[in-house]
């Protein structure tokens, strides 16, 4: 996901880069932003199909080069825990992706042996 982020921003002049967590009662946060080049509209569905991607498939004047496997892997590795996706992105002014992640809480008694 940070690997896209800083990608997406080879061609725009301001490159930030945020990654945060936060939790509530219910939830563990990750997000990733930046100030890249944006996502369509209508490419956002796409963007977790094996394979689909914007970026050309070999690097070329310093243009990242992708197979389309990232995001469809790590949705796949990180789907068994429950996590939920959030997308927000503009053309142009950036992406923010934030990972929720189920949280539970733990008895620590059984976490120790007596």
């Amino acid at each position: 996901i940070a690997k896209n982020a800083v990608e997406s921003m080879h061609e725009v002049e301001e490159r930030v880069l945020r990654v945060a967590t936060d939790h509530d009662d219910d939830w563990i946060y990750l997000s990733v932003e930046d100030t890249g080049i944006g996502i369509e509209d209508k490419d956002i569905p796409k963007i977790f199909r094996p394979f689909f991607t914007t970026k050309p498939i070999e690097t070329k004047e310093g243009i990242p080069a992708g197979t389309g496997l990232g995001l469809s892997n790590a949705q796949e590795l990180l789907m068994k825990y429950g996590t939920e996706w959030d997308i927000n992105s503009k053309v142009g002014t950036g992406t923010k992706v934030t990972i929720k992640i189920p949280f539970r809480k733990v008895d620590t008694e059984f976490l120790y042996y007596k």
